[in-house]
């Protein structure tokens, strides 16, 4: 059963428009805080809950705590998970017969319904609030995975498999993307762009990967960075690190090219597979990983410093 903080208020369901966008953002509630002195959500100086930082002392009255990023911030001292909304849309997926590998082809027109997106990667704080509230296991801890890592409250949650993606994304009502929903967001809505934020060449400018020019992965620092770190690489609708930090989870089976694919935006789900697609390139990967259209895959057990997700609803 999902914990009360996670039920959708019926008739009251609160959005804000995307500034410069049009866009609507669509926010489920998950908890809230009005400050850190009364409220078991929150905890004073410094702040320990998974989805509250930087409380300050405020003088007179209690200190306060403000939202992690990935969460809005109502001003009320409540913090809800956001979500961007997606418009429904046909647009090619995959790569022409020229460009790419061979499990990108053929490109292929493909029609997705409407749907909200995690505006971030899950972060290693809103997966701790998964985990106390009994619905996910722990993610592998250890050499430079997050969870246990300090500092990294902010940073995608990693070294996740499948199946923890998966219970994650149950726990919030949503489900991993399909790879048509995952691929249409990454080109901001199906726009025919290689990367989110457009064509221009992948750097570190844009994203948190690997590049020569900045001393190699994550940017010169080998691992990953907070989420949204790189504003510059957010697609037209606000979606962040959909290139890069870390590579995605999404819903299908891995088949060797799209022959037969739906076309309708669902995940491949039959036949079923060995391997589960993975998006986005992470922040070892390079140009060429970090492409819209790029598939890679892991076995379902599989986890790595470079693999984490976002969900879908």
């Amino acid at each position: 059963m999902i914990p009360d903080r996670l039920q959708v208020k019926q008739n009251r369901l609160p959005y804000f428009p995307a500034i410069g966008l049009g866009v609507l953002s669509f926010i489920v509630w998950l908890a809230a805080c009005s400050n850190c002195n009364n409220s078991s959500l929150c905890n004073p100086n410094p702040c320990q809950e998974p989805n509250k930082t930087q409380c300050s002392g405020i003088q007179p009255g209690p200190a306060v705590c403000s939202c992690d990023p990935g969460y809005e911030d109502l001003g009320d001292g409540t913090c809800r998970l956001l979500w961007i909304a997606m418009p429904s849309g046909s647009f090619m997926m995959g790569s022409p017969d020229d460009i790419g590998y061979d499990k990108e082809h053929p490109q292929h027109q493909v029609s997705v319904p409407a749907f909200d997106m995690m505006h971030s990667e899950v972060t290693v704080a809103h997966f701790r609030m998964c985990v106390q509230a009994g619905a996910c296991t722990t993610p592998e801890t250890g050499f430079s995975c997050n969870y246990d890592a300090a500092g990294r409250n902010e940073d995608p949650v990693n070294c996740v498999t499948w199946d923890k993606a998966v219970a994650f994304c149950a726990w919030t009502q949503g489900h991993l993307p399909s790879e048509a929903e995952w691929e249409y967001a990454a080109r901001s809505a199906g726009q025919n762009f290689i990367f989110p934020w457009g064509n221009a060449d992948a750097t570190c400018e844009y994203a948190i990967m690997d590049h020569f020019t900045a001393g190699g992965p994550g940017c010169g620092q080998n691992r990953t960075w907070p989420v949204c770190s790189k504003p510059a690489g957010n697609s037209i609708q606000g979606l962040c690190d959909l290139a890069g930090n870390v590579d995605e989870w999404v819903q299908d089976w891995l088949h060797d090219s799209y022959d037969q694919a739906p076309v309708d935006g669902t995940a491949w789900l039959e036949p079923a597979g060995s391997f589960r697609v993975r998006r986005g390139g992470g922040f070892d990967g390079n140009y060429d990983t970090l492409r819209a259209a790029y598939r890679n895959h892991f076995l379902p057990n599989y986890n790595s410093s470079s693999i984490g997700f976002r969900c879908a609803r």
